[in-house]
């Protein structure tokens, strides 16, 4: 049985190209068979029309719906992978690709409080930077100071590993809210 080892971090707020990512791997004839952490594991099978749902159920680990799973599996959709308040489901179809029961408005204001919350982080990361630049590059090359230099450098990767998941998670909302633009 030929198998395929993808890796890719499954993120909420990249939830659209996530999921046609996973329905295009579906068409080449790649069917999901596991999740382990990063790494998706896929068996070779026919090529299928199969819709994927990357879903979030907010506070589902702390209030449990009994509904929630219910509602799906009544409505022919199969649970693929589960990780604490992320579902992923999925569902064969002929003609027309089908809805799921997520909410897209709700998607997008949830991801409109994300942005919302990060920008003054990545404000404060920016400002830290130039600061930081600001005070001791010329230090750094008047006397070489290599406690300077230390100082600079974990400023830096400090403010890095910051601005990095900010600036992708900005990607990620500008770019779904084109494809979902397109989409509906």
């Amino acid at each position: 049985m030929d198998k395929l080892f993808k890796k890719r971090k499954i993120n909420i707020l990249d939830f659209v190209e996530y999921e046609l990512w996973l329905e295009d791997l579906q068409l080449k004839g790649w069917k999901l068979s596991e999740i382990k952490s990063k790494t998706h594991i896929f068996i070779k099978d026919i090529s299928k029309k199969v819709r994927y749902c990357l879903d979030y159920c907010e506070d589902y680990v702390d209030r449990p719906s009994k509904y929630y799973e219910k509602v799906y599996s009544d409505f022919g959709w199969e649970l693929v992978y589960r990780n604490k308040d992320i579902f992923l489901w999925k569902i064969e179809y002929e003609e027309e690709r089908p809805n799921a029961f997520n909410n897209i408005e709700e998607i997008e204001r949830r991801n409109k409080e994300f942005i919302k919350a990060s920008k003054p982080m990545l404000a404060a990361c920016i400002l830290l930077i130039v600061i930081t630049t600001a005070n001791y590059m010329p230090r750094f090359f008047v006397a070489y100071d290599i406690k300077n230099m230390i100082f600079m450098f974990a400023w830096y990767m400090l403010a890095m590993t910051k601005v990095t998941p900010i600036i992708k998670n900005y990607k990620y909302y500008f770019k779904n809210k084109d494809l979902l633009d397109k989409k509906i």
